[in-house]
């Protein structure tokens, strides 16, 4: 960050322990690491999460921790950052519009034997990119959408 700002840079590389290029960085990436999300005249103006019939309308470039901040879904530990992400991993291949997924989820504040379901249906994709999703919370009772 010191070197960013002594520079006055806008974008970074970021080298890894063996010299190799590990990615790129941004001063905004940097100061939403520290102070959450910073929206400015290029982000999309729409909420990422919208209450949607019994459920909620969730972007799928929403992270893990800001869709259980939102909607009370607390998806386990996996290789996914992205609740589009999970979806992906738990369908198995890129879906269309309208494929649901049953997510399991377990609250760390309630019974650990008892995980919750959720219904995660696929509003719309931006080419291979789920861009929308519904979730429904299905209680403790899952496999109720036939």
């Amino acid at each position: 960050m010191t070197q960013i700002r002594a520079n006055g840079l806008q974008t970074a590389l970021v080298v890894d322990e063996y010299g190799g290029t590990a990615g790129m960085v941004t001063v905004e990436d940097l100061i939403e690491e520290i102070v959450g999300d910073v929206r400015d005249e290029h982000d999309d103006a729409t909420p990422d999460v919208v209450p949607a019939g019994e459920g909620w309308q969730v972007s799928g470039l929403l992270r893990i921790d800001e869709v259980a901040t939102s909607t009370g879904f607390r998806a386990p530990e996996g290789e996914y950052e992205t609740i589009g992400g999970l979806v992906l991993q738990e369908l198995g291949h890129i879906p269309e519009n309208g494929e649901s997924v049953e997510l399991t989820a377990f609250d760390p504040d309630a019974d650990p034997d008892k995980p919750t379901h959720w219904l995660a249906t696929v509003v719309r994709m931006d080419g291979r990119r789920i861009d929308l999703l519904e979730l429904t919370s299905l209680g403790d009772r899952g496999n109720s959408h036939g």
